[in-house]
């Protein structure tokens, strides 16, 4: 596609494009859309564009400037960080190297902590292991008169999730580096009435086999332990101490989780414990309330 002739028209550029993604990264990635996106951050061609304008050459440069993406998509780099921008629950983020990639089954545990907000009238939430920010950000972003706080402990996420704070314009979300474990004095000196997290769940023997793309991420937001539970056996007791009697915790878990950390939020006091499952059907989220 690059390097020889450049394709007759938009259209065969496209195909070129999106074949060879999907002959070099496999069956896993659903390569017309990445082809699309890819289109898009080289030479701004849209989906719209790309229908109208099909039959025309190609823009001037167009082959040149994709040939970096491309050679870095190809090499396993994940396209998120290539793009250097994402979406999460209908708003942008920058990421990049050295900040986990927001997923879309996050979005349920931001629906979850809204859903509990709606019956605060000034509602606190603490975020742990923020990351992007994309949790604490969504949240603040959709209510206003909370007051958010988000815990992180890698400096380099910290640079993202200060970023996102500024595109955003999250004004009602502080950042505050530390440990999750072993929560700095401006997380506990105040009782939350919501606490999310979305910690590292993979075990440890399982990173070695994970896709290509997501080797790519910061193996500190990644790595569960042995089991994967490291953080889901202390988080519930830590948290206990920093919500409100009767305030919420919602954490997200492993889709193999959905019996062990209910179970260890049981063993914490926590009651109304429930299991939420995405909509592919996994287990992905688990809430308590703490003892009033």
């Amino acid at each position: 596609m690059t390097g020889g002739n450049s394709p007759r028209t938009l259209n065969l550029l496209y195909r070129q494009l999106r074949d060879k993604l999907a002959a070099i990264l496999g069956a896993d990635i659903d390569s017309g859309f990445e082809a699309m996106q890819l289109l898009e951050a080289a030479g701004n061609i849209s989906r719209e564009r790309l229908l109208r304008d099909g039959n025309l050459p190609p823009p001037e440069g167009i082959c040149a400037a994709l040939e970096p993406l491309l050679t870095r998509r190809l090499s396993g780099e994940p396209l998120q960080y290539i793009l250097g921008r994402w979406e999460f629950y209908g708003l942008p983020f920058s990421v990049g190297p050295g900040v986990l990639i927001p997923r879309p089954e996050t979005e349920m545990l931001v629906d979850l902590a809204l859903e509990e907000a709606k019956h605060l009238p000034h509602p606190t939430l603490l975020d742990l292991c923020s990351g992007s920010g994309c949790i604490p950000i969504a949240f603040g972003t959709h209510c206003p008169h909370a007051r958010v706080l988000g815990v992180e402990l890698s400096p380099l996420a910290m640079e993202w999730f200060q970023q996102n704070i500024v595109l955003n314009h999250a004004e009602n979300v502080t950042t505050c580096a530390g440990d999750a474990l072993d929560p700095p004095p401006l997380a506990a000196e105040h009782r939350w009435q919501i606490i999310t997290s979305n910690p590292p769940y993979i075990a440890t023997p399982q990173l070695k086999s994970l896709q290509q793309e997501v080797l790519h991420e910061p193996v500190m937001a990644l790595d569960g332990g042995k089991d994967g539970l490291d953080f889901y056996r202390k988080l519930p007791s830590l948290c206990c101490d920093l919500l409100t009697p009767g305030g919420l915790l919602l954490l997200e878990i492993g889709d193999d989780q959905g019996e062990a950390v209910p179970s260890l939020l049981r063993q914490a006091g926590y009651c109304q414990v429930t299991l939420y499952s995405d909509l592919a059907g996994h287990p992905r989220i688990v809430s308590g309330r703490s003892p009033s």
